[in-house]
């Protein structure tokens, strides 16, 4: 039966002398009835309604009869709507159902009561919209892989639910709002206007939503309504990084744009990971919400009169990325946990001898600087370049020309450097000149680590000394490339086979530590180096310890050495059994997190050190096997885990050779015969040649 012969209880009818619309009992979609309960709006294009269908509370939307209607446009939003209908993904409000109601397409869908961002932007600090759009446009790429375009963003399309969950709404309208822009098109302030293509009457594709989400930030950012997406979106004042996103986004070309949602969302997170983690912006986002729920039921907060630029002095001034923290850890766990930890803070992230990409800072870190440790430079002392406030540039430091500040540290500051008579560019590690003896001790442990272990997955030591006014220094390799954190956050989950190859090499580098009788006890995705080629380097052995024969050496008392979210439950109750099966459950909750996309457990430091312990984690993706050895690498007890790297590249090579037996069976099943009389023709027709070449001889 086609749509157009399904019969309706009574017809929507728009009564010019009230203004309201005149409600049927129920009405008929594709698949389900519904009971309509109240007219919403008779808004432009659409008369929204809420209904019930079976007892459920949803929203019923008609296309208003003030839009005129063609046959072409009639069958496109038709087919719109169909595609719409079809889709089912996280992260993307479901369209329930579709139908036609005296003529006119309608569409149901859930009657959502979460926030919109409408309502929060005003209010929340600029980098929450932010995350919200990034988590939007990851939603928005998915829904484009399977054929369907938002295309009419608006900001009340951005729902945030309760527990900081981000949906995307209002799928479904592209091809109506195109039938009606002719009416429509300049006459609202929103955030976000509809793209320039809606007007030309284009077929709508991934662009569209590009330059929808980044309108509705940069309205956002600017704290001023677009009115015409002809005019072009003005940016104020904006960090470099964050203005070359949103100007490319939002260009009126769309071959101009950005190419797809999924790169608009990692360059946003590229400019937010500058300070959090994806799942520390979670975290406060659903802390915000609950702080400013509560507020609002109290009769607060005030809307302020403005949106101020973006910067991290806001809610995240007490977030703590998920990877670091320097807290007082008595009392955590049973047996009684020791009496301080000890973790690699932020800073200690930075000093990575790696060419970072050069960004500008949206504002000053927040991050909670530990008494005991230096503040860590202001933007004014370490530029973009790295050039400025900082005395050693064009010094000499045993015949290495300092160049740049690659990073600034908590305790050391590391520097891009070339060798002045054999030209090799290295980076140079410099120790703080106001740091303690316990800091010189570290940077020197770490160069005779590197000294004594020569390996392609890890970083190269070329000297060490002191520098002309008495520090400690090293030079090392110049590594090109990203942390393996900045790949997580941008990119995960990864494909098995990128996450076997990534996690072999990092157990050969770790192998070849643990052959000296090393253990390097803080492996962590800022710790691992991803080069050209994916070539990995494992870095930072500045708290490795020796584990044969030196138990003194391996913990000190009443302290433990670690990053929380990737320690090994071993590491944390104190005991003396800490070697490499450590290191190997650290390199099981890095290789989760690629597969996943986030760690096991995540929470505070508390909370994460209990979940180590006592937790079970949730399996991992089977991932093609590459789950199944994730999980044996987390077990809690250190001997039921694999022993050695050595052991666990035996089982990593095992997994590739039968994907390669599979991918071999599978290729001569669908044409394997004719592929192997092919190979047996040929072989005999090179044998038939050699003897006839003999036999002319």
């Amino acid at each position: 039966m086609s749509l157009d012969s399904r019969k309706v209880a009574t017809p929507f009818d728009l009564v010019a002398s009230s203004g309201r619309l005149h409600l049927p009992r129920n009405i008929s979609g594709t698949s389900e009835r519904y009971t309509i309960v109240e007219a919403l709006d008779s808004g432009h294009p659409f008369e929204r309604f809420e209904a019930k269908r079976e007892g459920t509370p949803v929203r019923v939307e008609r296309l208003s009869d003030a839009v005129q209607l063609f046959e072409a446009a009639d069958r496109a939003i038709r087919d719109e709507l169909s595609r719409a209908t079809k889709l089912r993904l996280p992260g993307i409000v479901e369209v329930l159902d579709h139908g036609v109601l005296d003529g006119r397409p309608f569409i149901a869908r859930p009657n959502v009561t979460d926030l919109h961002l409408g309502e929060l932007h005003r209010v929340a600090p600029a980098e929450i919209s932010m995350h919200v759009i990034a988590t939007a446009a990851r939603s928005l790429d998915r829904a484009h892989a399977s054929g369907v375009v938002h295309g009419t963003l608006r900001v009340e399309d951005l729902l945030i639910a309760r527990d900081g969950n981000v949906r995307v709404d209002g799928l479904g309208r592209y091809f109506a709002e195109s039938a009606a822009s002719g009416t429509i098109a300049g006459e609202h302030e929103v955030l976000g206007p509809l793209p320039p293509e809606i007007n030309l009457e284009l077929e709508p594709d991934a662009r569209a939503d590009v330059f929808g989400l980044a309108a509705i930030l940069a309205a956002i950012l600017s704290s001023e309504p677009i009115r015409r997406a002809v005019d072009g979106v003005r940016l104020g004042p904006l960090p470099d990084d964050l203005r070359d996103v949103l100007t490319r986004s939002t260009a009126l070309e769309r071959d101009q744009r950005l190419s797809s949602c999924g790169e608009l969302a990692a360059r946003i997170s590229e400019v937010l990971a500058i300070r959090l983690s994806n799942g520390a912006r979670r975290r406060e986002l659903r802390e915000f919400l609950e702080g400013w729920r509560a507020k609002r039921e109290r009769g607060e907060p005030k809307p302020l009169s403005a949106m101020e630029l973006p910067h991290l002095d806001s809610v995240y001034r007490a977030a703590r990325d998920d990877e670091i923290a320097t807290v007082d850890g008595s009392g955590l766990l049973a047996p009684p946990a020791p009496s301080h930890l000890e973790v690699a803070t932020a800073d200690e992230d930075l000093p990575a001898p790696m060419i970072p990409r050069i960004r500008q800072n949206i504002g000053p870190s927040t991050r909670p600087e530990s008494p005991e440790k230096p503040k860590r430079r202001s933007g004014t002392e370490a530029t973009a370049d790295g050039t400025e406030g900082d005395h050693r540039i064009g010094q000499l430091i045993r015949g290495y020309r300092v160049e740049s500040v690659i990073g600034v540290g908590s305790f050391a500051t590391v520097y891009a450097a070339t060798h002045e008579i054999l030209g090799s560019r290295c980076a140079v590690k410099v120790l703080t000149a106001s740091e303690t003896p316990d800091a010189a001790e570290r940077l020197v442990r770490e160069a005779k680590f590197l000294s004594r272990v020569s390996h392609p997955n890890l970083v190269s030591l070329f000297d060490c000394g002191k520098t002309d006014d008495g520090l400690p220094f090293l030079s090392m390799e110049l590594l090109e490339g990203r942390t393996l954190g900045n790949l997580i956050k941008l990119e995960a989950p990864l494909p098995p086979q990128r996450v076997l190859e990534l996690g072999r090499q990092i157990a050969s580098g770790l192998g070849a530590a643990h052959a000296e009788g090393l253990v390097h006890r803080d492996l962590k995705p800022a710790n691992v180096m991803i080069g050209p080629g994916d070539r990995v380097k494992v870095l930072d052995f500045g708290i490795a310890r020796a584990f044969l024969g030196d138990h003194e050496a391996l913990t000190r008392v009443g302290q433990i050495v670690g990053t929380p979210m990737y320690m090994a439950p071993e590491q944390i109750v104190g005991t003396s059994t800490v070697g490499p099966p450590s290191d190997l459950y650290s390199l099981g909750v890095v290789m989760y997190a690629m597969l996943s996309g986030e760690p096991p457990f995540i929470g505070g430091i508390a909370e994460l050190l209990e979940q180590h312990v006592n937790a079970s984690p949730e399996p991992a993706p089977e991932a093609s096997g590459v789950g199944p050895l994730v999980m044996s690498l987390l077990q809690k007890d250190p001997s039921k885990r694999p022993q050695t790297a050595a052991e666990v590249l035996t089982r990593m090579d095992a997994l590739r050779i039968q994907w390669t037996d599979s991918a071999r069976r599978s290729a001569y099943a669908t044409g394997g015969p004719s592929t192997a009389v092919i190979i047996i023709a040929a072989s005999a027709l090179i044998l038939v040649l050699a003897i006839a070449a003999l036999v002319y001889l």
